[in-house]
């Protein structure tokens, strides 16, 4: 897994070896990474769904799992033939709010020529 990951483009300048229940096997590359092989596609998916309902973003292939930072997922993805899942509803960053719309500017009426505010003076 971690030369596929690395030929796809992958950064993984230093593996360790990690323990995931339920993987075969696992290892955390830089730190931000983690590669993870399961025994078939249902076991890889069941983990994901776990990863992404508690806020992680994983990349998902036939029996392996990889998290990491989306960019980092996005420049794999094709290659290793995976499909990218983002972090479920409720753990995903809280998106900025809504900006306060401006208030619609209104133009005085124009007072009428010869009035007070408006005096009309020779040319």
């Amino acid at each position: 897994m971690h030369q596929a990951f690395v030929d796809a483009g992958g950064t993984c300048k230093e593996l360790s070896p990690r323990n995931v229940t339920a993987a075969t096997d696992a290892a955390d590359c830089d730190d931000d990474t983690v590669l993870m092989v399961f025994t078939d596609e249902k076991a890889a998916n069941a983990h994901a769904s776990e990863m992404t309902a508690m806020g992680s973003n994983v990349l998902v292939g036939d029996a392996f799992v990889i998290n990491s930072e989306l960019q980092e997922l996005r420049k794999v993805v094709r290659s290793l033939n995976g499909v990218v899942s983002m972090a479920t509803e409720g753990h995903e960053e809280t998106p900025a709010a809504a900006p306060t719309p401006k208030p619609t500017p209104t133009t005085p009426p124009t007072p009428e020529k010869g009035t007070r505010d408006n005096p009309v003076c020779p040319t």
